[in-house]
């Protein structure tokens, strides 16, 4: 390669991307042997590759000259003792590699937010770093696993450090990959770190120090199948040397080379972090060197949408077409004004220190393009304004340090049902704090029960309903913004009069129809399908699918799960949006994620255009795939993975895509994946239970619980009690104390649920009524026993805080008419 020195490696625009990536903690970072090359350890600098192999060769007795061949003599070493000292290979490996100090450059590692530190080296020269030699300049606090450990995710606050090849401090052989079986192992185990280190790479930044990537069977195939540069910031591979035949495998892997040492690389870092550090927030704590924890951690979940950023990073988006709105739309004022503008920008103009807008609608009513337009308006009015990126649940911490230095910001969440109870915490914390925080929310109606329940009680909650239709003057508004661009299509050379009354008489203001139907007789879901037709490979189709379910559940596709579930490689992926145009008008990718042009068209898709067998297929393959980043921890911080699997486990939701006959086939085949999940029993169970196979339903139900008991498990497992007992015909007597069984299981539930969970009540409620019909139709009085336990419920619904705001009490008198009424006719 030629000489130059480290800046002139990449583009002054290249430099850009990753250096504002960098200071918002958007990078991984993977180590090479090369990055320990400068570390002591015990015995001096840990030895590497040829070194080792010859070392060990002679202290294991295995005659010969290795030549290097390090998995060879790892083997036979494995088989014997030291020669010498009489040591195992595992003491042998601790004594040279355990307990090593970092070297100097390491204090620049630990002060750079990462996502993930994944690293090829079996000593502890990061751990020491982190914990010893820089640990008050680490900006996290290290969380330090081998490739075998079960699975955990980081809190906001830590860096999951990740040792691929096992740890010198290990006790066991068999957690070292050296070896072509370990190697083996290591690439086809299910739920270990390999498959997880295979999805984030194909999708994250990453910088690579120090790592030849030769030899490593078990990352040559996720290596050569490359990165998807079609979004985001560059990927790199730093080297003392590159040869020409590397630099071209390395450019062929979507990885810019650049020779130098991993020191002088991080110099360069160094020197120009302190003005991309300025650049992306200001810092009051004055570090010129070091951004405060509590920035890098909001900057790592919050995107700045800045006023004026027109950049056009999709050639092929089309806002008129239909495809799902961007804020550069916002930006380039394609939108047209909805009658709720004025309300909104009303709202937040007031003074209050809390204020939570919440933008709510149907499908392709312009929620999102209005609450967009408002958090442009407040950017343009000064405000700082960010958007959420919903890998993982809001820092809490994080969001009221910004909040109370960047009292001026105001925050965009795109689905906030996911995290409403998180908001909730942000809210009251803020309000005990007197900090000010400024939230414009959006969710789908369907999903507003959720964020009602727990944010409406609040005195900052404002909600705004946007209707799928047009009044008059926005269709006015509509009208006038398209004929500017040329994009009234049908209507172009037609009159005033004739295009109001297309709008408003031919369509019923319908905003998706009408602008389905200006597209001259192909609507917008009738090219989706064609173009999906016309796509070239299966790989092609199987990644348009697998993105129309994950966006039918609300959530984008992972690039890595879209790869292990389609087979399509990051080089495919940006050949198709760069070049086809069939592909690229039914998908596209923000933020490492993958989307339909709209959800609209996936979710027509998914209704139409494919077969049962074909959903079940692919619904499989993305359970299967999930798996491995699925675990307690997983669950316990809500990550995005799991939210979309708790979603795509759902027997109501497969059982409309795969046909409820298809079900136990569908869960029966995951059991091995998931069968450690309470999820995935209570909803086989209710699935068993709605097909009328109440055995079986009732064994997986209290599998369920047995798993982990918990109000909800507890809840399906009342459910099903219930159902069995309606449908079976057993003597009064029987039926009783099956219902009082359920109820007992109930009773619990309510005793472990949340303070603002309605669903014990609800189930009770439900089928207590349902109970008392079939006893009142077969002529039967009520029994005393579930009298005395309606008013015991009664009682407690009255006192309880989900109730307590006006739907909750419409709820419960609904509930009171129909018992009522019961009543009157069994007085009769």
């Amino acid at each position: 390669m030629r000489e130059c020195d480290v800046a002139s490696w990449l583009t002054d625009d290249e430099w850009e991307s990753l250096m504002r990536a960098m200071v918002e903690g958007r990078y991984q970072l993977l180590l090479g042997a090369g990055a320990s090359a400068d570390a002591n350890g015990p015995m001096g600098s840990p030895m590497t590759g040829w070194t080792l192999a010859a070392e060990m060769a002679r202290d294991f007795g295995i005659p010969g000259d290795p030549e290097g061949k390090l998995q060879q003599v790892f083997s036979l070493a494995r088989q014997r003792g030291n020669a010498t000292t009489g040591e195992n290979l595992t003491d042998y490996l601790r004594n040279r590699y355990w307990n090593c100090s970092a070297p100097a450059w390491y204090r620049d590692i630990v002060s750079i937010p990462w996502k993930y530190i994944w690293t090829l080296n079996i000593d502890d020269v990061v751990e020491h770093a982190y914990r010893t030699s820089f640990k008050d300049d680490a900006v996290q606090r290290l969380v330090s696993v081998n490739w075998t450990d079960a699975h955990r995710v980081p809190s906001a606050e830590q860096v999951t450090l990740v040792h691929l090849h096992g740890v010198a401090a290990s006790s066991a052989p068999d957690n070292y990959i050296f070896d072509i079986s370990s190697y083996l192992l290591a690439a086809t185990e299910r739920h270990r770190w390999h498959n997880i280190f295979a999805d984030r790479y194909a999708d994250t930044p990453t910088i690579i120090l120090g790592a030849r990537l030769s030899g490593e069977i078990d990352l040559e195939t996720i290596l050569e199948k490359g990165r998807l540069s079609a979004d985001g910031p560059p990927s790199i591979i730093v080297l003392r040397t590159i040869s020409e035949f590397d630099e071209a495998r390395f450019r062929g892997w979507n990885l810019i080379p650049v020779q130098a040492g991993a020191s002088e690389f991080m110099k360069e870092v160094r020197s120009r972090w302190a003005s991309y550090a300025a650049r992306v927030t200001a810092t009051p704590e004055g570090s010129p060197q070091l951004i405060s924890p509590n920035a890098l951690a909001f900057l790592n979940q919050w995107e700045r949408l800045e006023p004026y950023d027109d950049r056009t990073l999709d050639r092929h988006h089309d806002f008129y077409a239909g495809h799902e709105p961007e804020y550069t739309d916002i930006v380039h004022e394609l939108d047209a004004f909805r009658d709720a503008r004025t309300s909104l920008i009303d709202q937040m103009a007031h003074t209050s220190p809390q204020q939570l807008v919440v933008v709510s609608g149907p499908p392709f009513s312009g929620k999102s393009t209005t609450a967009m337009r408002l958090v442009r308006d407040c950017a343009s009015a000064g405000w700082q304004t960010y958007r959420l990126d919903p890998e993982r649940r809001p820092n809490i911490d994080a969001i009221l340090w910004w909040a109370r230095n960047f009292p001026r910001t105001v925050l965009f969440v795109d689905g906030v049902a996911d995290f409403a109870p998180d908001f909730r915490v942000l809210v009251d914390r803020a309000i005990e704090a007197s900090v000010p925080v400024h939230l414009v929310m959006v969710e789908r109606s369907s999903r507003m029960k959720e964020v009602e329940r727990e944010l409406a009680s609040l005195p900052s909650y404002t909600e705004v309903s946007i209707e799928s239709t047009l009044s008059s003057n926005e269709v006015d508004r509509l009208i006038e913004k398209l004929a500017r661009p040329g994009r009234l299509g049908v209507l172009v050379h037609e009159g005033s009069a004739e295009r109001r009354r297309y709008f408003l008489a031919d369509h019923g203001g319908e905003l998706f129809s009408a602008m389905s139907g200006l597209s001259e007789g192909e609507g917008f879901v009738e090219r989706v399908r064609r173009r999906y037709l016309q796509l070239a490979s299966k790989t092609q189709r199987t990644a348009f699918h697998a993105t129309a379910i994950t966006s039918a559940l609300g959530y984008g596709l992972p690039f890595g799960l879209c790869m292990a579930t389609s087979g399509l490689t990051p080089k495919e992926l940006d050949l198709a949006l760069r070049d086809d145009p069939d592909f690229s008008e039914v998908v596209t990718v923000r933020r490492a994620r993958l989307y339909p042009r709209h959800r609209v068209f996936g979710s027509y898709m998914l209704e139409s255009a494919f077969s049962d067998e074909q959903n079940f297929e692919v619904t499989q393959s993305l359970a299967l795939n999930l798996a491995p980043d699925l675990s307690v921890a997983a669950i316990r911080a809500r990550t995005e993975i799991y939210r979309l699997a708790r979603q795509l486990l759902d027997y109501q939701i497969l059982g409309k895509w795969i046909g409820q006959s298809n079900l136990e086939r569908w869960y029966s085949s995951l059991q091995e994946v998931f069968e450690w999940n309470a999820r995935f029993w209570e909803q086989r169970a209710l699935a068993a239970s709605h097909d009328g196979r109440h055995a079986a339903a009732a064994s997986w139900a209290e599998k369920a619980v047995g798993k982990h008991r918990d109000a909800l498990a507890l809840n399906t497992l009342a459910v099903v009690l219930f159902r069995k007992a309606l449908e079976e015909k057993r003597a009064e007597s029987d039926l009783i104390d099956g219902y009082l069984e359920a109820v007992a299981m109930l009773q619990e539930a309510r005793a472990m649920a949340r303070h603002d969970s309605e669903y014990p009540f609800v189930t009770f409620f439900q089928y207590t009524l349902e109970w008392s019909r079939r006893r009142s139709t077969a002529g039967l009085p009520l029994h005393p026993d579930i009298v005395r336990r309606w008013n015991d419920w009664w009682q407690s619904a009255l006192n309880a805080e989900v109730f307590a705001g006006q739907r909750g009490q419409a709820t419960l008198r609904d509930w009171q008419r129909k018992w009522l009424e019961l009543s009157v006719s069994q007085a009769r």
